[in-house]
């Protein structure tokens, strides 16, 4: 089963993505004992919540420009304060009209519950890919990106030769 339950109903696309991204990333990387990952262009933490099944305990890192798409990926893995939370839950009621859909309420329950085992693992940095050698310290074993890297358009081929840079 690739997706189950409400994630399959609300993000069916980038679920399935991330299922295939992670798997095909495990057979490159392996079961390396210590092992350092990133998520390019992050988003609301599908990709992540992947890698985290996949690679428990290890340090992911994930790079999101969208501070709203930030937001929610920390509410989902658990790393808001509470009064951030409350802001958060608030303002996307107000988008909903003041109520959030109930699939979505389920949808990010089940993932904040999936996570909270997890709290501390997956670390979040707000940024553009185009900096990427700013954005992390030291060198990763490898990495997904799950629909993000269209964003970078014309600057596609220098961030690939940066990103080298970070790569072991």
């Amino acid at each position: 089963v690739l997706t189950e339950g409400t994630n399959s109903t609300i993000l069916p696309i980038y679920e399935f993505a991330a299922h295939y991204l992670v798997k095909a990333l495990k057979e490159e990387v392996g079961d390396k004992q210590r092992i350092r990952l990133l998520d390019l262009g992050s988003g609301t933490g599908a990709g992540s919540s992947r890698l985290v099944n996949f690679y428990s305990g290890e340090s992911i890192t994930c790079i999101e420009q969208s501070s709203a798409m930030l937001r929610v990926a920390l509410y989902k893995f658990c790393e808001l304060k509470q009064k951030d939370e409350e802001k958060l839950v608030k303002e996307v009621g107000q988008l909903f009209e003041g109520s959030i859909p109930e699939r979505l309420v389920a949808y990010w329950q089940d993932k904040r519950n999936e996570m909270i085992d997890r709290k501390g693992t997956v670390h979040f940095v707000e940024g553009d890919l185009r900096e990427i050698e700013s954005l992390v310290r030291g060198e990763y074993d490898g990495a997904i990106a799950n629909h993000s890297l269209h964003w970078l358009d014309q600057d596609l081929l220098s961030f690939f030769t940066s990103f080298y840079d970070v790569l072991k």
